[in-house]
Protein backbone atom coordinates (compact mmCIF):
# COMPACT_ATOMS: atom_id res chain seq x y z
CA UNK A 1 0.00 0.00 0.00
CA UNK A 2 1.07 3.52 -0.71
CA UNK A 3 -0.73 6.84 -0.88
CA UNK A 4 0.04 9.56 -3.41
CA UNK A 5 -2.03 12.71 -3.03
CA UNK A 6 -5.68 11.67 -2.81
CA UNK A 7 -5.03 8.20 -4.26
CA UNK A 8 -4.40 4.91 -2.44
CA UNK A 9 -2.43 2.38 -4.47
CA UNK A 10 -2.38 -1.41 -4.22
CA UNK A 11 -0.84 -4.20 -6.28
CA UNK A 12 -2.92 -7.08 -7.61
CA UNK A 13 -2.27 -10.43 -9.31
CA UNK A 14 -3.63 -11.46 -12.73
CA UNK A 15 -6.51 -13.55 -11.35
CA UNK A 16 -8.06 -10.63 -9.47
CA UNK A 17 -6.80 -7.74 -11.60
CA UNK A 18 -8.83 -8.68 -14.69
CA UNK A 19 -12.07 -8.87 -12.66
CA UNK A 20 -11.29 -5.67 -10.77
CA UNK A 21 -10.53 -3.76 -13.96
CA UNK A 22 -13.56 -4.94 -15.95
CA UNK A 23 -16.02 -4.30 -13.10
CA UNK A 24 -16.97 -7.85 -12.12
CA UNK A 25 -15.18 -7.28 -8.79
CA UNK A 26 -15.27 -3.55 -7.92
CA UNK A 27 -13.56 -4.01 -4.56
CA UNK A 28 -10.48 -5.38 -2.88
CA UNK A 29 -9.95 -6.76 0.61
CA UNK A 30 -6.67 -5.82 2.26
CA UNK A 31 -5.00 -6.62 5.55
CA UNK A 32 -3.49 -3.48 7.07
CA UNK A 33 -1.35 -3.09 10.14
CA UNK A 34 -2.46 -0.62 12.82
CA UNK A 35 -0.30 2.19 11.43
CA UNK A 36 -1.58 1.81 7.85
CA UNK A 37 -5.16 1.41 9.05
CA UNK A 38 -4.91 4.60 11.09
CA UNK A 39 -3.62 6.59 8.13
CA UNK A 40 -6.36 5.25 5.84
CA UNK A 41 -9.05 5.90 8.48
CA UNK A 42 -7.95 9.49 9.04
CA UNK A 43 -7.59 10.26 5.34
CA UNK A 44 -10.95 8.66 4.40
CA UNK A 45 -12.98 10.36 7.11
CA UNK A 46 -11.32 13.74 6.53
CA UNK A 47 -12.30 13.50 2.84
CA UNK A 48 -8.72 13.57 1.55
CA UNK A 49 -8.71 10.03 0.11
CA UNK A 50 -10.79 9.95 -3.07
CA UNK A 51 -9.33 7.48 -5.58
CA UNK A 52 -7.86 4.00 -5.78
CA UNK A 53 -5.26 2.74 -8.24
CA UNK A 54 -4.72 -0.98 -8.76
CA UNK A 55 -1.45 -2.01 -10.39
CA UNK A 56 -0.92 -5.40 -11.98
CA UNK A 57 2.04 -7.34 -10.62
CA UNK A 58 3.84 -8.59 -13.70
CA UNK A 59 7.11 -8.10 -15.46
CA UNK A 60 5.70 -8.89 -18.90
CA UNK A 61 3.02 -6.25 -19.43
CA UNK A 62 2.56 -3.62 -16.73
CA UNK A 63 -1.02 -2.34 -16.40
CA UNK A 64 -3.04 -0.32 -13.92
CA UNK A 65 -6.36 1.46 -13.55
CA UNK A 66 -7.71 4.20 -11.33
CA UNK A 67 -11.25 4.59 -10.02
CA UNK A 68 -13.29 6.77 -7.65
CA UNK A 69 -13.42 5.27 -4.15
CA UNK A 70 -17.03 4.85 -2.99
CA UNK A 71 -16.55 3.13 0.37
CA UNK A 72 -14.00 1.81 2.82
CA UNK A 73 -15.29 -0.73 5.35
CA UNK A 74 -13.36 -2.07 8.34
CA UNK A 75 -14.78 -5.57 8.68
CA UNK A 76 -12.65 -7.15 11.38
CA UNK A 77 -9.29 -7.41 13.05
CA UNK A 78 -6.95 -10.04 14.42
CA UNK A 79 -3.45 -9.99 15.83
CA UNK A 80 -3.02 -6.24 15.36
CA UNK A 81 -4.16 -6.25 11.74
CA UNK A 82 -7.38 -4.88 10.26
CA UNK A 83 -9.35 -6.43 7.41
CA UNK A 84 -10.49 -3.60 5.18
CA UNK A 85 -12.69 -3.61 2.06
CA UNK A 86 -12.02 -0.87 -0.50
CA UNK A 87 -14.87 -0.39 -3.01
CA UNK A 88 -15.04 1.75 -6.12
CA UNK A 89 -17.37 2.84 -8.89
CA UNK A 90 -16.68 1.00 -12.13
CA UNK A 91 -16.38 3.21 -15.20
CA UNK A 92 -19.03 2.26 -17.74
Amino acid sequence: MRIEGDTIIFKSVDTYFVKEKDGRKPNTVRILDEYESGIVYNRWYSGSLKKIRIELITSESPDSFERELTDITWCGSAFGRDYVIFSWRHEE
